[in-house]
């Protein structure tokens, strides 16, 4: 595909369809995100066929209309591909929501079952029945909504008109599919629906057996196993549409009116009927078929025959009860179930491991043998030879960005394709690169005009562009009782680093929201999905509704104060073309905060003041970390994220919480402030325990150790979520620096509190399976607030002969790794 010319721009692939590939791609002439079925031409019969239903695909879908029917959007050939562009549904599908949200509610399967018969009888209307409707295939876009998709086993279909051959999904097809017999495709289509709202309240496959025989006898048996939770209403339309006898199965039209979405109930679907179509227009619908080819591929797919009478079904569904009971011919083409809910769907995609590099850190970069970093008492950007230490040059960072006593804290990045070093402004909005080579100014960019902006988080750069957080010091000066506050918001912004052009910017707050900064470790890029990850900090103010939402639990992303465009202490997805938001979890309820309503930590107090702390104040217990890219077994991979009160494991398809885990106390400086580290099988995490909070440790690596109220560094299962270990601080010493993770070693730095009393700060190496230490540099130097960086054999920490507290890095040591 290299080779060809197309007017797509293929990014990631999305998986494996029944005939071909699907990627994500965007249009070259307009940038637009689209999926991208491609289908490989060929001589044999598999890719003929693979060919002919893509094709099918794309006239079936070139007939419909309708909100709830993913929009085709055009197509391409080459002399080796078929093309099939589709409407990019950045929800992700049916079947990965359950996986990993578990069942729905009544309340909202009631509304999105609703938005999946009114596409199924938009099909119906138009002569068409689906075949093979079922989690996969039912697609959901930004809000939730169902989008059907997938016709390539679609056929004609009218009421005097039946059809044969198999098609579809053992558990979800009806058992009279299976059968070389005439049968109703609209019938069985409602079966196909039944079965999926049976997956929806369970998040279990329908009449799910051990074989597809077992299977198919217990869909032909009725044997359904539903929660005892349900209401009556929707047991009963689920039994009345997978009823094995198709005679006996409910309309389409009978279930759109059936109680359970016509009841008086408190969340009735009356108030959201989305079942009237569109109106019709295939403009965007380019195709070289026509209505004759269309006809041709009817008939070919159908093999139907009409004039079939109800004894024919019937013999049809006893030959089915000999099957499934064993004394009949088994099935001769084995069917996939699917998605089987009970266990982890796998996928064909390789995802990127896009963690925090080994190649830079807070103030740390290294690339083509130089050492970049930043010392912000004396405001210079530095690059070293990192064998030998020697000085190649320094910039003053106020002389590039014009801003009075400047310096900077995040970067600096290193893009060896346009030969630049990116850092950011530490006392305004301004993003700035200078060349690797002489530290000569390149250019400078004002991202965020506001007062108080700062550029606190290190830029990721991938292909060209930079991606990095806007953070503000407001949440600071609201303590000044001149001050008025507050009204910042945070943003994540774009940046080409070539030449300095703002792509995109988008805010984490919608206007007349304050706070949401994005402050933490460097954004995660998630090559495959196209996606950029960040988290976001805490309200600077409470918005015009106060109350606080902790009763919600984890469903914080219901708080009634916080529109849902409000990304406040969430762990957000944008694309990186565009910048849209793709999901948001916000992890975090109402919580307003800045430094007006008190600090006590071990590294800083100031007291509570009467102004400006908002009414019913939280707890600051946002996101300081940024979110880790995973990779588990089988191509599979997950986000990381701690947060000042602990661990979120969220799926990087849709932002569904997975699991949380409590690492020890939280606090207004964690829990976890600083970026943790992983393996691929254990996530690290530096726990501060900011309001040295008693705890008792689980597997303590330090012998006779059992409890402390220090800092602890922490390693996790990351499948389980289990503590695997935890090695407790020595009391003068604060876990308030990242983490680093080389050779089955983990490098773990740490700062003095405010006034040491028996040491000066560490680097520890320690075991990442047991915690155990392996060794220790202390009492000789401050470590600056760098954590390690590790490349090329060597270990590289910055260190300062004044307060760590400042993260003030005035040169830096190395120690050499043993192979």
């Amino acid at each position: 595909m290299a080779t060809e010319t197309t007017p797509v721009m293929l990014t990631r692939k999305l998986g494996e369809g029944s005939c071909g590939s699907v990627f994500c791609g965007s249009l070259t002439a307009s940038g637009k995100r689209v999926a991208v079925k491609v289908v490989r031409k060929g001589t044999s019969a598999k890719a003929a066929l693979n060919l002919h239903r893509v094709r099918t695909e794309a006239n079936v879908m070139a007939r419909l209309d309708h909100r709830n029917v993913a929009r085709c959007l055009g197509t391409w050939e080459t002399s080796e591909h078929f093309y099939l562009f589709l409407k990019f549904a950045r929800g992700g599908d049916l079947c990965d929501r359950l996986l990993h949200g578990g069942p729905m509610t009544e309340r909202s399967a009631r509304r999105r079952f609703g938005q999946l018969l009114a596409a199924v009888a938009h099909l119906h209307a138009k002569g068409l029945a689906h075949r093979d409707i079922k989690p996969e295939n039912i697609l959901l876009d930004e809000l939730g909504h169902f989008m059907l998709a997938d016709f390539g086993l679609a056929v004609t279909h009218s009421p005097q008109k039946k059809v044969s051959g198999r098609a579809g999904t053992v558990g979800y097809a009806a058992p009279e599919v299976w059968v070389d017999r005439p049968y109703d495709a609209a019938a069985a289509d409602v079966f196909s629906c039944g079965s999926v709202l049976m997956a929806m309240v369970t998040a279990r496959s329908p009449f799910q057996g051990a074989t597809d025989q077992e299977t198919l006898a217990k869909s032909l048996r009725g044997e359904l196993d539903l929660p005892t939770g349900l209401s009556l209403e929707a047991v009963l339309l689920i039994k009345s549409m997978v009823a094995p006898d198709p005679a006996k199965r409910i309309t389409l039209a009978d279930a759109l009116d059936h109680p359970w979405f016509t009841g008086e109930h408190p969340d009735s679907v009356s108030r959201y009927r989305p079942w009237a179509p569109l109106e019709e227009d295939d403009s965007d619908f380019d195709s070289d078929e026509d209505d004759d080819d269309q006809d041709e591929g009817d008939d070919e797919v159908d093999r139907n025959d009409d004039g079939v009478d109800d004894d024919s079904v019937d013999d049809a569904l006893y030959e089915l009860r000999l099957l499934g009971e064993g004394r009949g011919a088994r099935v001769e083409q084995k069917v996939p179930f699917g998605c089987h809910l009970e266990f982890q769907r796998s996928r064909s995609v390789s995802h990127s491991r896009s963690t925090s590099s080994l190649l830079s850190n807070l103030h740390f970069s290294a690339q083509n043998g130089y050492l970049y970093f930043c010392e912000p008492s004396s405001g210079l950007l530095t690059s070293i030879n990192a064998k030998t230490g020697a000085k190649a040059w320094s910039v003053q960072v106020a002389g590039i960005t014009g801003v009075d006593n400047d310096y900077c804290r995040g970067g600096p990045s290193v893009d060896p394709d346009s030969g630049l070093v990116v850092a950011g402004s530490r006392m305004s909005g301004r993003l700035f690169a200078v060349r690797m080579s002489d530290g000569g100014k390149a250019w400078t960019l004002e991202v965020e005009s506001h007062v108080t902006a700062q550029m606190t988080q290190p830029a990721t750069i991938y292909a060209g562009t930079a991606y990095v957080g806007v953070a503000s010091s407001e949440e600071k000066a609201a303590s000044d009782p001149s001050y008025e506050c507050c009204s910042f918001r945070g943003s994540i912004v774009a940046v080409r680093v070539a030449d300095g052009t703002l792509l995109w910017k988008t805010y984490t707050l919608p206007a007349g929201y304050v706070g949401a900064g994005v402050w933490g470790p460097a954004p995660s890029i998630d090559i495959q999905r196209g996606q950029v990850y960040v988290a976001t900090g805490n309200l600077y103010l409470n918005p015009l509704c106060h109350a606080r939402m902790d009763a919600l639990g984890a469903h914080f992303d219901q708080d009634p104060c916080l529109p849902v465009e409000a990304h406040a202490g969430s762990v957000l997805a944008l694309d990186m073309i565009t910048g849209n938001p793709l999901w948001s979890r916000r992890i975090s309820s109402n919580d307003a905060w800045n430094t007006a309503c008190g600090v006590s930590t071990p590294i800083l107090t100031m007291p509570a003041l009467s102004f400006n702390c908002p009414t019913d104040s939280g707890l600051e217990s946002d996101f300081a970390q940024g979110p880790m890219i995973v990779e588990l077994e089988k191509g599979r991979d997950v986000l990381l994220v701690g947060q000042k009160s602990g661990v979120w494991k969220i799926n990087p398809d849709n932002g569904y919480v997975m699991q949380a885990s409590v690492l020890g106390p939280g606090g207004v400086a964690g829990g976890i402030q600083w970026s943790g580290a992983n393996n691929g099988t254990h996530a690290f995490f530096p726990v501060t325990n900011s309001a040295s909070v008693s705890q008792t440790l689980k597997n303590p690596s330090v012998p006779g150790v059992v409890a402390t109220t220090g800092s602890t560094y922490t390693a996790v299962n990351i499948k389980s979520g289990d503590i695997v270990w935890q090695y407790p601080l020595e009391s003068w010493l604060y876990a308030y620096q990242p983490l680093t993770v080389a050779n089955d070693v983990l490098f773990a730095t740490a700062v003095t509190r405010m006034s040491p009393a028996n040491g000066s700060s560490s680097i520890k190496a320690l075991h990442t399976s047991t915690g155990e230490k392996l060794w220790e540099d202390t009492n000789r130097f401050h470590i600056a607030g760098t954590g390690a960086l590790v490349v090329d054999g060597m270990v590289y920490v910055g260190v300062t002969t004044s307060n760590p507290v400042t993260t003030t890095n005035t040169h830096s040591i190395a120690f050499g790794l043993l192979p």
